[in-house]
Parts: C-alpha cells; sequence; structure tokens
C-alpha cells in the first residue's frame, strides 16, 4: 500500500480518544454535569475541560461562571502578593473598565456573557500615597457606569456588583466612635461615591433598583500612634439584583452600612 494511501486509512480510523470523548457525552447530563462538578475544586483544570469541545464548553459555562466573579483591577492585588511595590506598578490600559471593555467584554462570545453571575471593581490607586483624598479612581467609576450601560442588556445572569478597595488608612480614636454615616463621610468627604452609586442604580441607570450595601471594616490592631485608634482595612459597596429591579419613582434604594472591627 502506498504511503500516502496509508497515511489517509490511519487519518478515517477514529482515534482512542475521540471514541472516549463521544462515549463520554452519550452520558445522561446528570451525570456529566456530576463529573463537572469536580473541576470546581481546581479552578486551573477548567480551561483545559472547556477546550475540549463547544458543547462541553457550553455545558461547564453556568456551572463555573456562577462561582466566579470577574474583577478588574485584579493585576494589582495580585502583583503585590509577588513583593512589587506599589511605586513599581504601572497599570496596564487592560486593568481600567475601559479595558474591560474592550479586550474582555467585547471578545466574549453572547453565551457566556448571559453566564455572568458576579463583576468586581478593585477602585483603588495603586499609585497613590495614603492619604485620604483621590485614593479611590473616581473617574473609573464613572467609566465603569457607562460600560455596564453598554452591556447590560447582555449580561442577563449578572446579580451582584461590588466596588471595593483596602486603602489602610489611619482611623483616629474620634472618627471611631462616631456613627456609621459619618464614618462613611471619611471615606467619601465630597459626596462623588455616592453620586456615581446613585448614578448605578437611578431610574435609567444600568442597575436600576438594586439594592445598595456598604460595608466598612477596621482593623483592632493596636497602632503606635495612640491618637489612632483603627486601620480602615477595607471599603466596598455591593448591588444586588432584586426580584423587582424597576424604579417605580424617583426614590432611590437607601444603602444599608455596616461596620466591623476585625482582628
Amino acid at each position: 500500500m502506498p504511503i500516502t494511501t496509508r497515511a489517509m486509512a490511519r487519518r478515517q480510523q477514529p482515534r482512542s480518544d475521540d471514541v472516549q470523548f463521544k462515549c463520554f457525552l452519550d452520558l445522561p447530563l446528570e451525570i456529566r454535569t456530576e463529573i463537572y462538578s469536580y473541576f470546581q475544586a481546581c479552578p486551573e483544570t477548567r480551561h483545559s475541560l472547556m477546550a475540549v469541545s463547544h458543547q462541553i464548553s457550553e455545558e461547564c459555562t453556568p456551572l463555573f461562571f456562577r462561582q466566579l466573579r470577574f474583577t478588574i483591577h485584579a493585576l494589582y492585588p495580585s502583583a503585590l502578593q509577588a513583593g512589587f511595590s506599589k511605586s513599581a506598578i504601572r497599570f496596564s490600559p487592560r486593568c481600567t473598565p475601559r479595558g474591560f471593555d474592550q479586550f474582555y467584554l467585547r471578545k466574549m462570545s453572547d453565551f457566556r456573557l448571559r453566564n455572568i453571575h458576579s463583576l468586581g471593581y478593585n477602585v483603588a490607586r495603586p499609585t497613590e500615597g495614603r492619604a485620604r483624598v483621590s485614593t479611590a479612581d473616581l473617574l473609573g467609576m464613572k467609566e465603569l457606569c457607562g460600560v455596564l450601560l453598554s452591556h447590560i442588556g447582555s449580561l442577563e445572569c449578572l446579580e451582584e456588583l461590588v466596588i471595593y478597595m483596602k486603602p489602610r488608612w489611619a482611623i483616629t480614636q474620634k472618627e471611631v466612635k462616631i456613627d456609621k454615616e459619618e464614618m462613611w463621610y471619611v471615606v467619601d468627604r465630597d459626596g462623588t461615591w455616592d453620586e456615581i452609586e446613585q448614578k448605578l442604580v437611578r431610574r435609567g441607570g444600568p442597575l436600576q433598583g438594586w439594592e445598595v450595601s456598604r460595608r466598612i471594616e477596621l482593623s483592632d490592631v493596636p497602632q503606635r500612634d495612640p491618637s489612632v485608634g483603627h486601620l480602615l482595612r477595607y471599603v466596598s459597596s455591593t448591588f444586588r439584583k432584586t426580584n423587582d429591579n424597576h424604579t417605580t419613582g424617583e426614590s432611590l434604594p437607601v444603602p444599608t452600612i455596616v461596620v466591623q472591627i476585625v482582628s
């Protein structure tokens, strides 16, 4: 038999992994889904599984995406964990809301966009020092509002947005004793953060009628300076979709505020 004929014959014979692959797809969907769930414990393996076939990718996506939070600015915390200093880090354009739109959302299939359940935005600007003024990327927050407005029709399963930062600001003893609303004033002195929250949830906003909750975490680690009461470790606004997310009037949801002291 000529070499070319033998090569063609080999190509026409089903490979063993092809046979196993077809046998796997012959299993009931409930069993396949149970097998997919084992990949939850090892996220690094998910990409390989989803690359096997289009059908498996579509079956896995709802399961995996339900557990994921897609975070903008994720590069910054990972770089800090790797030992880089703040002054040495420069954000890539991909780490902004506009970059998230251009490089990810616009390139995702409609099927995957429909299965995103949670988004996070690390709003801290890494080049800033420890001063309270302008440590949050407020322009980025406004930009995020426009990005969500462009894609909210495709993000059918989106039910949570978390905007957060870890500022590590020093809080005086006097400020620690004030009430929750005044504690939020320590975070948002000029009201811009609050203004952007309202822009997101008001009528015509991308998250119209969603509930808003704010969280402030203070560290109880003793400080060298006796005038310093705590460190402000974490600040967030969490937006959650409600069963009735249609605003009937001009009234906006009132954010709840939780202040917690953690070790």
